[in-house]
């Protein structure tokens, strides 16, 4: 028999990016992250070959409003997820080539948040793998980096991969898989597949919870309520019952549950419907123990929405209610009693 608790969770007002697909990493881990770069940088400065494929140099940071840099990144960080071997690094700001430095940061990627690195993988790849943006400078010089952790869900497929000709004319490619090899990117082959699903049994995490919910437990409702001034505000209204199994190596204390649903691969953002639990609910935990399961019913509640926004919304929900709609992508994202994040995967029963 599973544990019961009741979550209120209002959520935050038009915060529709999806939230970074990680476990947002300790001090401890960042500065271990630092020193290997930093050696790393030094090694190729100095002539040496880096013997690890998972790390990989570029000059400057990927515009990541521009469709073919788009691209670019999905299958240079898919293809560190899909490649056997310890955490992989994309080290940003310097040229192996020409042996300089460029001055990067995150904010040269055009995106306002690290956390729509991930809207961008969940929409063309997939599965989600953790992916975590540090900052740096190092003897003097400013780097960026792409921390990605061992995936354990690998095969990571982009559903539909582009390449582009010297007139920037798209070509589309279905279910592409890449891997590193050596200090190169290529189509993973059928060796490269069987060697991820080996790979991927053998790789326990410290944290990973597995999260689904009963299809007949989820009921949208578009309604109105008073906010804490008596501002009549409009809003959605869900309730879902979840279970979570921990499937990593360590206990997991959940103190805020953020929860996307999605209509569309491509989603604008009236067709994300983005809740968040408040501030009220911290120190109220769920803890769930490694190898075991926890069930928890919660009931979901939007913020305001500007008018227009409100009405197509309401209309998805009423074509959804009506089995007009499905929803496609759903993304859940567990705060811990530690600060960390933690992407969790969310398993729709029928």
């Amino acid at each position: 028999m599973f544990g019961r608790k009741i979550i209120e969770c209002p959520a935050i007002a038009n915060a529709w990016p999806l939230v970074a697909s990680l476990i947002e990493h300790s001090a401890m881990e960042r500065s271990e992250i630092e020193k290997t770069v930093k050696s790393y940088i030094e090694q190729d400065l100095g002539g040496q070959e880096i013997e690890n494929p998972k790390c990989d140099f570029k000059a400057k940071w990927y515009d990541l409003k521009n469709l073919k840099n788009i691209n670019e990144f999905l299958k240079d960080t898919s293809a560190i997820a899909n490649t056997f071997g310890p955490d992989g690094l994309i080290i940003i700001g310097y040229d192996s080539k020409q042996k300089c430095f460029s001055q990067s940061s995150f904010s040269d990627s055009n995106l306002k948040d690290t956390s729509q690195l991930s809207d961008l993988i969940n929409k063309k790849i997939d599965r989600l793998f953790d992916i975590a943006v540090y900052d740096f400078v190092i003897n003097d010089n400013k780097i960026s980096v792409l921390h990605i952790p061992p995936s354990i869900d690998k095969p990571h497929v982009i559903r539909n991969y582009q390449t582009f000709d010297k007139n920037n004319n798209a070509k589309d490619e279905q279910h592409r898989i890449f891997v590193r090899k050596n200090t190169s990117t290529y189509p993973a082959s059928k060796n490269d597949i069987e060697l991820m699903f080996y790979d991927r049994k053998n790789i326990v995490p410290d944290y990973k919870i597995l999260s689904s919910y009963h299809i007949n437990t989820l009921n949208f409702n578009a309604s109105s309520y008073h906010n804490g001034s008596g501002r009549e505000i409009s809003a959605v209204k869900t309730g879902m019952n979840l279970v979570f199994e921990n499937l990593g190596k360590r206990p997991v204390a959940i103190i805020e549950i953020q929860l996307s649903f999605t209509f569309f691969e491509d989603p604008s953002p009236h067709e994300i419907m983005h809740f968040t639990t408040d501030s009220q609910y911290r120190g109220s935990e769920i803890i769930i123990e490694p190898n075991k399961m926890e069930g928890v019913t919660i009931n979901l509640k939007s913020d305001y929405y500007k008018r227009n926004s409100y009405d197509k919304t309401e209309e998805f929900i009423r074509e959804l209610n009506e089995g007009k709609k499905r929803l496609l992508t759903n993304s859940l994202t567990l705060i811990l009693s530690t600060g960390d994040k933690l992407k969790s995967e969310l398993i729709k029963v029928s």
